[in-house]
Order: C-alpha cells, then sequence, then structure tokens
C-alpha cells in the first residue's frame, strides 16, 4: 500500500518507486486523503439538539468567555442564544444534530431566527465541548438542513500579526493539526506573530489548505516551542479589534 513515512518527506509506491515532495504538501494529502476517509464512516442516527455560533469572529469571542457563562439565556423559549459583552452580543442559534460520522454530521436549523448560510461557512457546534467545522451543503426543503465537515482538534484563540501589519487579528489556532484559520489572506512561506493568552509564538505558514468566502485556512511550522511573554494582555487589544470587525 502507498504509504508516508516519517522522516524526510516521500511517497512510496506499490512499484517500490520513491517519490520526494515538498513538506507542506504531506499536510495537504494528509488533509485530503483524511476528508476522503471520513466521508466513507458510516453515519450514525442522533436527535441531539445543539448551539451553533457563525462565522471565526462569532467562535474567536466564545472561547474568550468565562466557563460555563456561554449561553445564560439558554433555557428561554423560542429566543436566540446570547451572551452579552461590553463589546456587543454572542449569538447562538438553536439546532438539531440529525446524524454524525467520524469527520462531520448533519445539521437541522431550528432557530427562529433564520440566516443566509451557505457552503464555505465556518460555525461552532456546542453539545458538552464545542467543534468547529465548515459548511459543504445546503438544503432547504420543509426545514433547512446542513452538512458539515469537522475540523481536526479543539480550537483555541489566538490572534495573528505579519511584519508589515500595526495590529493583531483574531484568529483560532488548531494544536492537534497545526492548522490557523484566519479572515486575512497570507502568503505562504511568510513569518506570522501569533499570540496567545500566555504569551507569543513564531510561526511560518507552509501552505494554504483552504479558502472560501469566510475563512482562509493555512497549515502552519512553529518556529519555537517556548512562548514568549506578552507585550500586553489580549484584553487590551480586543475593543479596538472587535470595533474594525
Amino acid at each position: 500500500e502507498n504509504m508516508v513515512q516519517q522522516g524526510p518527506v516521500h511517497l512510496t509506491t506499490r512499484q517500490g518507486a520513491d517519490i520526494s515532495f515538498p513538506h507542506h504538501l504531506m499536510h495537504t494529502l494528509i488533509a485530503r486523503w483524511g476528508m476522503a476517509a471520513a466521508r466513507r464512516a458510516p453515519r450514525l442516527p442522533k436527535d441531539v439538539p445543539v448551539t451553533i455560533l457563525v462565522g471565526l469572529t462569532a467562535i474567536h469571542r466564545s472561547l474568550e468567555t468565562p466557563s460555563g457563562e456561554e449561553n445564560p439565556t439558554m433555557e428561554i423559549e423560542n429566543q436566540p442564544i446570547s451572551w452579552s459583552k461590553a463589546e456587543g452580543t454572542l449569538e447562538w442559534f438553536r439546532g438539531r444534530m440529525v446524524d454524525e460520522h467520524a469527520g462531520g454530521c448533519r445539521l437541522r436549523w431550528e432557530d427562529p431566527h433564520r440566516l443566509d448560510l451557505r457552503a464555505g461557512e465556518l460555525i461552532g457546534i456546542r453539545n458538552g465541548s464545542l467543534k468547529i467545522g465548515v459548511i459543504r451543503w445546503v438544503r432547504s426543503n420543509a426545514h433547512l438542513e446542513m452538512g458539515v465537515q469537522y475540523l481536526p482538534g479543539a480550537p483555541e484563540p489566538a490572534w495573528v500579526k505579519g511584519k508589515k501589519e500595526a495590529d493583531f487579528r483574531p484568529a483560532l489556532w488548531l494544536p492537534l493539526s497545526s492548522y490557523l484559520l484566519t479572515l486575512s489572506f497570507y502568503s505562504p512561506g511568510q513569518t506570522l506573530t501569533l499570540r496567545f493568552p500566555k504569551g507569543t509564538l513564531k510561526a511560518e505558514l507552509e501552505s494554504i489548505l483552504e479558502q472560501t468566502h469566510a475563512f482562509f485556512l493555512f497549515s502552519v511550522r512553529l518556529l519555537s516551542d517556548t512562548l514568549e511573554q506578552a507585550e500586553a494582555a489580549p484584553e487590551s487589544i480586543d475593543e479596538d479589534i472587535w470595533s474594525q470587525l
């Protein structure tokens, strides 16, 4: 069988030929092959209520909320779920998970507030823990339903800044896969500063894995494993960032 070996990045074919390719291509191959495998996984019927966040900005802000305070109005019947902050209101929408497999799920929108959702949108799904995924298809018949492909691992809030940028911008970091989600495009090979609540890291963008109207997804190589002390607490830059968005 074909296999990706550790060490130097190369592919061994069934015929025994050894094909070398750039390191960043390995991440792309793993991502694409993983997607195909996930689609073949069996779907398990579900009937589980969930809450949904729409967009990178909303997901980022939700990850900054104190634990357990995301949905204080969740029990109010037929009302949008929201959590108010000084910068504004974070909206959670009602949905139902119809089925699920290893790589994603099918959701039914049950919130009275209908949004113009389309393929390529980034959403957060909470049923206990928070998962993030990309809408791959949308159907609107008697109910609005959507197919969602999960992105690997638990997301963490981050801020990103390029060399020529003056301000940090919100981003999502997926440490399990070393993926970075941003609102802005950056060129592969570029070095960025990633900021976390406890400090900063330098990172190199290896390749862009996907781009939609809602986000850019990059594979990233960290240039240091040690957090440098943050210049200021992230809260001090939030107000300016959210006002710009």
